[in-house]
């Protein structure tokens, strides 16, 4: 069924690559290229503590002029980021988005991550949906 809206877990990036608040900033930007992303959940000793965006790092960069060589991940954290069951409708995850702003959605159970939703998701998700029809 077209009009049927699926969870998020049908577009969520799966097993996202994470990374430790103690990590330097500039090891979070490697990893970003490397990897071809601009979001990575932030953990400590395995439980979420946010997202680094790469807007946040060049921010940072740019503002305070911080050493991203010698400075951790946590002092470019965005605490409390937005997180959702993997049962939660697409259409409701975007909504919030759109409103708080937000780049991305962590879809998590309990304190375990199972993916990340991105812009780039919802832009692939916008073009399954109209291919569908």
């Amino acid at each position: 069924m077209p009009n049927e809206i699926p969870p998020i877990q049908k577009y969520m990036t799966h097993s996202p690559q994470t990374i430790s608040n103690a990590q330097t900033i500039q090891v979070a930007k490697q990893m970003m290229n490397s990897l071809g992303v601009r979001h990575l959940p932030v953990v400590q000793d395995g439980k979420l503590m946010g997202v680094v965006s790469g807007r946040d790092i060049r921010l940072l960069e740019f503002w305070s002029g911080t050493d991203v060589h010698k400075s951790p991940v946590k002092e470019a954290v965005s605490p409390e980021p937005f997180c959702v069951s993997p049962n939660t409708p697409l259409k409701e995850v975007i909504r919030v988005m759109i409103e708080k702003n937000y780049g991305s959605a962590i879809i998590s159970e309990g304190e375990r991550i199972l993916g990340i939703f991105t812009v780039t998701d919802a832009l692939r998700a916008l073009l399954d949906r109209l291919e569908e029809k």
